[in-house]
């Protein structure tokens, strides 16, 4: 699981490096945004829209709102938040990868 969690958590990195990418090359008004950041950025954000709400709100407090360490404690039991942990990963990473290959 520690190979999934990893490869989840280098997506969501590239992604925001990707929108940063984009955004510097949108306020200089550059007409050349790089079309591989765009491609993996709308990849994860299609992956994103087709999540489950449980497995956005998993995804949004893990990598992206910098919340307190245990943020699902008062939602989940260790036993359920580890659970839906590998099945919410899974499907990102399923997700972005099914997306990746279409596009």
């Amino acid at each position: 699981m520690n190979e999934l969690i990893s490869d989840v958590s280098s997506i969501c990195q590239k992604y925001l490096c990707c929108l940063k990418n984009i955004e510097c090359k949108l306020s200089t008004h550059s007409l050349k945004i790089d079309d591989e950041d765009l491609n993996f950025a709308c990849n994860v954000i299609l992956a994103f829209q087709y999540m489950s709400y449980e497995g956005k709100e998993y995804i949004n407090n893990e990598y992206f709102i910098e919340k307190y360490h245990w943020w699902w404690k008062n939602i989940y039991s260790a036993s359920t938040f580890y659970r839906r942990k590998k099945t919410y990963s899974k499907q990102f990473l399923n997700m972005v990868r099914y997306y990746e290959a279409i596009c």
